[in-house]
């Protein structure tokens, strides 16, 4: 029988989905922003995933055992692949490569954060040293990225250069809001650095806080 924290965990990451593939702001990915782009990366591959994580079954999770290096660099490397402009561009032309550009992100995900949030408690890494080195170093990895994004050759990422404009909201885009393709390459920088690094700094927290408040419970008990 699936539990309530499966079953939640489990509807939150299928909704996070449906938002950024079944709705309009696929198109806005697709076609208008570069920054949309990262935040759709970002939301599959660091919220998503996590969200799959900490709904899997514990009998599940303890059969899962992965090595912190390969859950290290099975999730930087599904973070930053995408960005490279032969593949960004034809995920955004093909959908079998959007969809294969999806499960690489969960599939990333899921191996990058087990060791941090296995729902099995003899499966997750220590927090210090092991939990503090592993984020620190997906922090400097996701600012090196960012840095990529935000200062690579302008026009790298041609299809958004002229957008289609299939919702008619270029204009608003461009001058309301003024996202040019400029703009919208330093916003997509940005979000990379600062949203990435809010979820890792986030995890330090929260690991602290899940080995204080078991050693509370060590000690009342």
């Amino acid at each position: 029988m699936i539990s309530m924290r499966t079953l939640c965990c489990w509807t939150v990451a299928a909704a996070i989905m449906i938002l950024v593939y079944a709705t309009k702001f696929d198109a806005l990915a697709r076609e208008y922003l570069a920054s949309a782009y990262t935040i759709r990366n970002l939301l599959v591959e660091l919220a998503a995933a996590l969200l799959i994580v900490l709904g899997l079954p514990k009998s599940i999770a303890a059969r899962l055992r992965i090595p912190a290096v390969l859950g290290w660099l099975a999730g930087m490397i599904a973070l930053a692949l995408w960005y490279a402009p032969p593949l960004l561009i034809a995920s955004l032309h093909s959908g079998p490569v959007r969809i294969l550009q999806a499960l690489s992100w969960i599939l990333g995900g899921v191996l990058l954060y087990l060791p941090l949030y296995s729902p099995a408690p003899e499966q997750r890494m220590k927090p210090f040293p092991n939990g503090i080195v592993y984020l620190f170093a997906a922090a400097v990895f996701s600012s090196l990225l960012s840095l990529f994004i935000g200062f690579t050759r302008f026009g790298l990422y041609a299809p958004y250069l002229a957008p289609a404009d299939t919702l008619h909201i270029l204009p608003a885009l461009q001058g309301r809001f003024g996202l040019n393709p400029e703009m919208d390459q330093q916003t997509a920088c940005l979000m990379m650095w600062v949203l990435s690094c809010f979820v890792w700094l986030w995890s330090v927290m929260a690991m602290f806080w899940r080995l204080y408040h078991t050693r509370d419970r060590v000690v009342v008990s």
